[in-house]
């Protein structure tokens, strides 16, 4: 029986796009853990400037993105604003030029 989802890794810095395109292929959900928790990651310019560019905070960019991508971010936060904030942006979709932009992040030798 193959497996309904999949939970990785996923952020800019490791978009894992073959990996998503094979488990999307074959109706395998992702999900990314702790999107928002990578070092420096959320202090990056391109996500600064996408941020005046939407009106969305530099994590509400890595999570819009994610959703973009078809993927399912599950960020943590222990403050309502932060939590109400994470739903609002995962609602929201980027067009192609902005998810090019960000995919220019990618980090291949990036290790925790």
């Amino acid at each position: 029986m193959p497996p309904a989802l999949v939970q990785i890794e996923h952020h800019p810095y490791q978009p894992r796009t073959e990996l998503v395109r094979f488990c999307h292929e074959r109706g395998i959900h992702v999900i990314a853990h702790s999107p928002l928790s990578v070092p420096g990651l959320l202090a990056e310019p391109v996500l600064a400037d996408i941020t005046d560019e939407t009106g969305l905070t530099p994590a509400g960019v890595v999570l819009a993105w994610n959703v973009t991508r078809g993927v399912v971010p599950i960020p943590s936060s222990t403050t309502t604003s932060r939590v109400v904030g994470n739903l609002a942006a995962a609602g929201r979709r980027l067009d192609a030029e902005t998810c090019d932009r960000i995919d220019m992040l990618r980090r291949p030798d990036f290790e925790r």
